[in-house]
């Protein structure tokens, strides 16, 4: 081959180089967006992407490694120069795709085994709330006080409030709630048939602690109450 024919030659293959590196270059910087898109999305600390936007980013990478192939493909041509640093810098994406794929894909499964769990898992039941008493477990000693009062039904109700609201410490019933919200309550909540319980009917305006008779066989009574209750002793 004459010395000019090895300048052609020469001049043929930079020509090839210079263009297809710049190609080259194109396509790398594409890759990188592309990947660090998908990476600042999936490990963000401010939101977790969700399960539907893991399947898309899922996606994402599949075409990536889908196209990347495809296009490779076309561009190598017997005649096509490629250089090393590119074969290079292909590989390092193609392997840090495929493991995107296997982190989202481990993601995925976590995810939605936490709802499948979440899904097993009994609700939340709802914070007690009354207008009268601070637990459920007050509540229950007020019925089962009042269901033994034989004697004196209003005495006893007036009684149970004023250890309850008065004396307890903490107290058991709200310290918003005073003489006439409690009567207010119970006369809805318990007299049901006016003119058959018209004896039960308390008063808004009822008798303080020092006023109210037969104390202490009920202070017995109540204690005992007080005690199984929150031995769970029904």
């Amino acid at each position: 081959m004459e010395p000019n024919e090895f300048k052609e030659l020469e001049k043929f293959i930079l020509d090839c180089e210079q263009k297809n590196q710049q190609k080259h270059s194109e396509a790398i910087q594409s890759w990188k967006n592309l990947y660090v898109k998908i990476t600042d999305e999936l490990y963000s600390t401010e939101k977790q992407p969700t399960i539907d936007r893991l399947k898309v980013l899922q996606v994402q990478t599949k075409q990536f490694l889908n196209a990347i192939r495809n296009t490779t493909q076309i561009i190598r041509k017997p005649e096509t120069y490629i250089s090393e640093t590119f074969l290079k810098t292909e590989k390092e994406y193609i392997k840090s795709f495929e493991d995107l794929q296997t982190i989202i894909q481990l993601l995925i499964e976590v995810r939605l085994k936490k709802e499948i769990e979440k899904q097993k898992q009994p609700e939340t039941p709802a914070p007690w709330s009354h207008l009268i008493f601070k637990t459920p477990e007050s509540l229950q000693l007020f019925e089962k006080f009042i269901s033994g009062e034989n004697e004196d039904y209003k005495s006893g109700c007036y009684f149970i409030y004023r250890m309850m609201h008065d004396r307890e410490n903490p107290k058991l019933i709200h310290d918003s709630a005073g003489p006439s919200d409690f009567s207010k309550w119970h006369n809805e909540t318990y007299i049901k048939e006016k003119e058959k319980e018209k004896e039960k009917e308390l008063d808004y305006n009822f008798r303080t602690w020092e006023n109210i008779g037969k104390k202490k066989n009920r202070e017995i009574r109540y204690k005992e109450l007080k005690d199984k209750i929150a031995k769970n002793d029904n």
